[in-house]
């Protein structure tokens, strides 16, 4: 009798003990400074690394986060968003640090169009070429990749692509898109398009139209404002916006004229002309687009996506659910305790609990992938990670 009690004591305990390590992971997420027993339950010292890896012929910097007292431990690639931060924005190191404290090696990559604004097919082969590098340096066949906003969407672009998966695992995409004519649509419109064919009303965030016109301003600007117009909404993007403005009074006064409109916030005349040239750069937007692609994809999937995100609308995640084989998807998640790739405000208990979940369902996905282990003891030392 005494063997049973313990061995429903061990049952029961197991997934209590991954649920409160879950707990601690979002806790750490919300603030660097959270300690006590609930954001110290199954958390492990980590340290960081700087490295490089190689992708064609671009030499790249990543940064790794390793648990420092464990023997073995899963591997995940994380993927910043579209931010000009790149890999040091706060929320994506708080990120990194909860689930390398977590139990799990993390690299951070650096991807240059990324956190420039720029959405193109080379941050795909990157992000692949990432996983390859994290795979090469823990000695382990593959790794999970985890990308953030865009990044989740060629996340998936790259492991569904035969030339560019064979090191990834599984993948997790939080915020991501499906298809990026629908999100740049939807930028032009404020309203979200469902699988089921019902439109949302949401008001898109200003800076998804400012990526679209970084993307292309010769559709808004003669030929002569082309270039201080780039330069001065790169600017803005980057929030900069006494320089941006400086930059922009150099233009012709047309171009002066749409500039103000879009530091005022004023993206009407914008938006009608990003929606007259959604056709002219179809093959541009499918190139960067997993929608077609995703039938070839082979790892699990988790998707997590904000209820409110007014950047990459939640029903890209559904479309994302849709496209993806049944047989793949391990996990579907819109939550009300998400905006677009952090925590949001005003969820409920419930909401929350089910985030937990997910959470304890992403770090149980990494330690049951096939061949995803890193022997901890083996890469020990600075000199193997920096090889």
């Amino acid at each position: 009798m005494g063997l049973v009690l313990l061995t429903l004591l061990l049952l029961l305990w197991s997934p209590v003990y991954s649920h409160l390590r879950a707990v601690a992971v979002l806790l750490r997420v919300q603030s660097s400074e959270a300690h006590g027993f609930f954001a110290d339950t199954g958390i492990h010292p980590i340290r960081t690394e700087e490295a490089n890896f190689q992708s064609g012929a671009r030499q790249l910097p990543t940064r790794l986060y390793l648990p420092t007292d464990l023997e073995h431990a899963p591997a995940m690639v994380i993927v910043h968003g579209v931010h000009h931060l790149g890999y040091n924005e706060p929320r994506l190191v708080r990120f990194a640090k909860a689930m390398s404290g977590a139990g799990m090696v993390v690299a951070t990559p650096e991807l240059p169009e990324i956190a420039g604004y720029e959405i193109k097919p080379v941050s795909i082969d990157e992000i692949a070429a990432s996983a390859n590098d994290l795979a090469q340096r823990m000695h382990t066949p593959c790794v999970g990749v985890l990308g953030l906003s865009f990044a989740g969407g060629l996340a998936l672009e790259a492991a569904s692509d035969p030339a560019t998966s064979q090191h990834i695992c599984y993948v997790v995409a939080i915020g991501a898109h499906d298809d990026m004519e629908r999100v740049m649509k939807f930028f032009a419109t404020d309203k979200a398009e469902y699988p089921n064919g019902s439109l949302q009303a949401m008001p898109s965030h200003e800076y998804g139209a400012l990526v679209a016109i970084y993307a292309h301003p010769e559709d808004y600007f003669s030929a002569q404002d082309v270039p201080a117009a780039r330069e001065a909404i790169r600017l803005q993007l980057f929030e900069q916006v006494p320089r941006a403005k400086d930059i922009a009074a150099r233009m012709s006064p047309a171009g002066q004229a749409t500039m103000q409109m879009l530091f005022s916030q004023n993206h009407s005349a914008a938006k009608a002309t990003l929606l007259q040239n959604l056709e002219k750069h179809h093959a541009e937007s499918d190139a960067v687009s997993p929608a077609s692609q995703l039938y070839r994809i082979h790892v699990p999937v988790m998707l997590l996506h904000g209820a409110g995100d007014n950047v990459i609308p939640p029903s890209e995640t559904l479309w994302l659910a849709k496209d993806i084989p049944a047989i793949d998807l391990r996990a579907v998640l819109i939550s009300p305790a998400i905006s677009h790739v952090e925590l949001g405000r005003g969820a409920t208990y419930m909401d929350k609990a089910r985030l937990v979940h997910f959470i304890e369902q992403m770090l149980g996905e990494a330690r049951s992938a096939p061949y995803n282990s890193v022997d901890m003891p083996r890469i020990a030392g600075a000199a193997t990670l920096l090889h």
